[in-house]
């Protein structure tokens, strides 16, 4: 965990030193954050997904925190083991793993495999076997129903992830039956981005009850359950941040009974809600026009740049993030459309914002980017330049731009 200024504090003194757009990760509220969560749940495992920020800088603080990982493809767990993870403190999972990254998967020595079919387990079974090794497993359960308040649910519909409730105990007793594999417990991920704390301790409540109903029949003890946390980031106005304390107690409450399994692990995986708030997406304004009733704005990052902020990952109303102007902050509000610099009109960062003007030249910071931003969006879209992405130490802004697909 690193110390010193606060990004916030610092960014303003910096902007001459970064060429937009660019993502800036302040490593301090990484450590923060995610300190927090472990003296608030002592006894947990905490399974960074990679998938949320894997910026080789975050994956090397996760590491030096304490950190398991939970990596949905051979890339992350290259990526997280070429920052010092241990393969033994990564989780693989995904619906959709090739053959060769199964393989690779077993090779390198994987804590576990989270298999989320038969035909899955099978492959890696016979990976195994192939190898001489017994390979510890997971089975990933899609359980029946969950609550409501959450951004995504993954319940009670068909879907790619995992076995269903309905067949896991005959589909269990299978997987338990392959030779090469040891399974070791569940893995349960039944929602995402939620800010109603009765609503995540409800679905853990029911990831728990099912977790022990499939082991008691399977007739063996779990060694580790995995429960997907879907703690969620207040985006819009109007939301309240989980309070911290009180969402432990729910979790608690809710997953305390299974260390009656003498000897298990319990994991609360989870990456939005570490990283978030440690992300800026900086841009610079371009131009300015107003007409038909409207002013706006034009940036030199949009949508190739951050997809999830302008409205296009899973959001079913488009609203605006928090974006605030770092160049001009008290200069007088306005209300400004934010577009970005594609040849499209679906490049739109915000739709009717009241800023601090922002004019010609000017940075404006779009908060809690630090999860799903730069590899979660189209940056190859209309060969706009590449985004930086840069790293706050508490004294320093390192420019760390990574060539992705080079561990």
């Amino acid at each position: 965990m690193t110390t010193g200024a606060r990004l916030d504090d610092a960014l303003p003194a910096l902007l001459g030193q970064i060429e937009t757009p660019a993502y800036v990760y302040d490593l301090g509220v990484v450590g923060q954050r995610y300190q927090a969560l472990s003296q608030a749940l002592p006894g947990f495992g905490i399974r960074y997904a990679v998938k949320a920020n894997p910026h080789a800088a975050v994956l090397r603080c996760m590491t030096a925190l304490g950190a398991l990982f939970d990596a949905s493809s051979i890339g992350e767990v290259r990526r997280a083991m070429a920052v010092g993870a241990g393969p033994g403190l990564i989780g693989f999972t995904g619906p959709g793993k090739r053959l060769a990254e199964i393989v690779e998967a077993v090779e390198t020595g994987i804590g576990h495999m989270v298999v989320e079919s038969l035909h899955q387990a099978q492959q890696t079974s016979a990976a195994a076997v192939a190898r001489g090794v017994v390979q510890p497993v997971l089975a990933r359960i899609s359980p029946a129903t969950s609550p409501k308040g959450f951004g995504a649910r993954m319940t009670g519909v068909a879907t790619q992830f995992g076995i269903d409730e309905e067949e896991a105990p005959q589909v269990l007793a299978q997987i338990a039956a392959l030779p090469g594999l040891d399974l070791q417990g569940l893995h349960f991920y039944a929602g995402s981005n939620s800010l109603d704390a009765a609503a995540i301790g409800a679905n853990m409540q029911n990831c728990a009850d099912l977790a022990r109903v499939l082991m008691d029949g399977l007739g063996r003890l779990p060694r580790r359950l995995i429960f997907g946390s879907g703690f969620g980031v207040p985006y819009h106005d109007g939301q309240r941040e989980l309070v911290l304390d009180e969402l432990a107690t729910t979790v608690r409450a809710a997953l305390l009974p299974l260390t009656a399994y003498s000897g298990v692990g319990i994991d609360i995986e989870l990456g939005r809600w570490l990283v978030a708030p440690a992300g800026q997406l900086l841009v610079r304004v371009l131009t300015r026009k107003s007409g038909r009733g409207a002013t706006i704005a034009i940036c030199d990052g949009g949508f190739n740049a951050h997809l999830a902020a302008c409205g296009m990952m899973g959001s079913v109303v488009r609203r605006n993030w928090p974006i605030r102007n770092v160049s001009a902050p008290n200069a007088p509000q306005e209300k400004v459309t934010l577009a970005g610099p594609l040849c499209t009109s679906i490049d739109l960062l915000a739709r009717d914002l009241d800023i601090a003007a922002p004019g010609v030249g000017d940075v404006l910071a779009v908060g809690l980017s630090g999860a799903y931003g730069a590899t979660s969006s189209p940056q190859g879209f209309i060969s706009q330049p590449p985004v930086r992405e840069m790293v706050w130490n508490g004294r320093d802004l390192i420019d760390q731009t990574p060539v992705w697909g080079v561990p």
